[in-house]
């Protein structure tokens, strides 16, 4: 038996439940309060390193902002550097891709363990600069503008056999001089500029340059020393009679052309001499 004093029933429980509900609240609003001072100590810490490690000034989120995509000094990375710019005055360094949205550039070396990809990759001290070691000449892939080098060693050949170029038609190519039209253009637009602007250049300076008609090369069957237009897959695009666009001209291999010819002018010539000998 149960004495007076004892639990008794639903409401007594009831009654317990409704007290340990109200101790959890207190508790439960208690605990915040304990914690904010050290929230706020936390806080000042974190404003206190970013100000000494970037500038005294650093007061604004967008200083702080312009301090991370420009750091003073190299960057480096174990994995991926991705932003939508990133310029430094030293070197950029990454084991993995460098990925930009926007420009990339360092005042050193951009240094990739993997790929290096860009819409426009510019080498800006490279003109300037006289290679005396031991080179190749660079050869860029049209299908995917990878860079690379051609091999010329037999060990890399097979099935090798004289070239079947018509020494003739090598030697009916004229060079030519011509102005690009985007060069034309582009005065006609800087000439259009009002003044006082920072492009306009009534004396803009169009340069006559001097080659060849890729698509007189075309047409004389020289199809192996011509570029063709290709799509952003790699594949050779044709015009509305299904005939490739040609685009460019293979100046690097023009001397393999120019050597048929010259053999032919070479044996042309022994055979006038062994003539004039017998005469």
């Amino acid at each position: 038996m149960l004495g007076d004093d004892a639990p008794q029933g639903e409401e007594w429980i009831a009654r317990r439940v409704a007290e340990i509900e109200s101790a959890l609240g207190e508790l439960a609003r208690s605990v915040p309060d304990s914690f904010a001072p050290v929230v706020k100590r936390l806080q000042q810490t974190i404003i206190e390193t970013i100000e000494a490690t970037y500038s005294t000034s650093a007061e604004t989120t967008a200083e702080i902002q312009a301090a991370v995509s420009a750091p003073p000094g190299p960057v480096a990375a174990a994995g991926t550097v991705s932003g939508s710019a990133l310029s430094t005055p030293g070197s950029v360094t990454a084991q993995g891709t460098v990925t930009a949205g926007g420009s990339v550039s360092a005042g050193a070396d951009v240094t990739a363990a993997a790929a290096l990809r860009g819409v426009n990759l510019y080498a800006s001290a490279a003109p300037d600069f006289n290679i005396t070691g031991t080179r190749v000449a660079a050869w860029l892939e049209t299908a995917t503008g990878r860079l690379g080098t051609a091999s010329s060693s037999e060990r890399f050949k097979t099935n090798v056999r004289a070239a079947s170029i018509d020494p003739r038609v090598v030697l009916a190519m004229e060079p030519v001089f011509f102005e690009y039209v985007h060069e034309l253009e582009e005065r006609e637009r800087r000439a259009a500029l009002p003044s006082p602007h920072s492009q306009w250049t009534p004396d803009y300076t169009v340069h006559t340059e001097v080659g060849m008609v890729a698509e007189r090369l075309h047409a004389a069957g020289l199809h192996q020393f011509v570029v063709y237009e290709r799509d952003a897959y790699g594949n050779a695009m044709c015009d509305e009679a299904g005939q490739p666009i040609p685009r460019s001209i293979f100046y690097e291999m023009w001397p393999v052309a120019q050597q048929v010819a010259m053999r032919h002018l070479d044996e042309r010539l022994a055979r006038l001499e062994q003539r004039s000998e017998s005469a």
